[in-house]
């Protein structure tokens, strides 16, 4: 057996003695609840976090609307057909999309193409994420309390938990089918859901797992 093996025989092993000795398990606020053990509900954070500063984006984009303003379009590689043409309907707002197929003859819409940029920079200048049910879009909007607007996704097995978790922690706005794509977006002037849970989320999980294993392995 070489040494590669070895290590992975003693990782597997070395799991199956903190799981069969486990009191509680660490969960993600858009998961399905563990049954096995006590589980400790805390926001955790193993996301990207923005890492240019706002100042610095609003000056090369020239992003000069306010966050009630400004939105974000992000649907990582569904391959939705947006309708554009909406953004006719708001000359006052500022449009910020990834999709390097987005048409350039909207001046309010800013279509971001460098792979230095990416979405979740972006968030903080934003007043809402529209977007799918996917963790890593919602976790990182979550994080920085910015609100979502979801489409529906019918063939993710995990959107239902997804959407039960923003249900749950964050201002959001659940859209009908088709909503997005056969309407002028008047859903945009709707008012946010509050979020159910009054409690909010703590936003150190990933410190609190990490130290949970150092006093666990101490």
């Amino acid at each position: 057996m070489g040494s590669g093996a070895q290590s992975l025989r003693s990782l597997q092993l070395g799991s199956t003695t903190v799981l069969g000795n486990a009191i509680a398990s660490f969960a993600f606020p858009f998961t399905h609840q563990c049954q096995p053990f006590p589980t400790l509900w805390m926001w955790v954070s193993p996301v990207a976090l923005p890492s240019i500063p706002p100042l610095e984006l609003q000056r090369k984009f020239g992003i000069h609307t306010d966050p009630q303003h400004t939105t974000l379009l992000t649907f990582g590689g569904l391959g939705l057909s947006l309708p554009y043409r909406n953004l006719s309907q708001f000359p006052d707002w500022q449009f910020i999309t990834f999709d390097r197929l987005a048409p350039e003859i909207y001046p309010n819409l800013i279509k971001v193409t460098d792979r230095l940029y990416r979405p979740v920079d972006f968030m903080p200048l934003c007043g809402r994420v529209i977007s799918k049910p996917g963790y890593g879009t919602f976790a990182e909007a979550c994080l920085l309390d910015v609100p979502i607007i979801s489409i529906p996704r019918q063939d993710f097995a995990e959107a239902q938990y997804l959407i039960a978790g923003l249900q749950e922690y964050a201002h959001h706005y659940l859209l009908a089918p088709q909503e997005l794509a056969e309407t002028a977006w008047e859903f945009l002037y709707q008012p946010l859901q509050p979020p159910k849970s009054s409690q909010g989320l703590a936003k150190n999980g990933t410190q609190t797992i990490a130290q949970a294993i150092i006093d666990y392995l101490s």
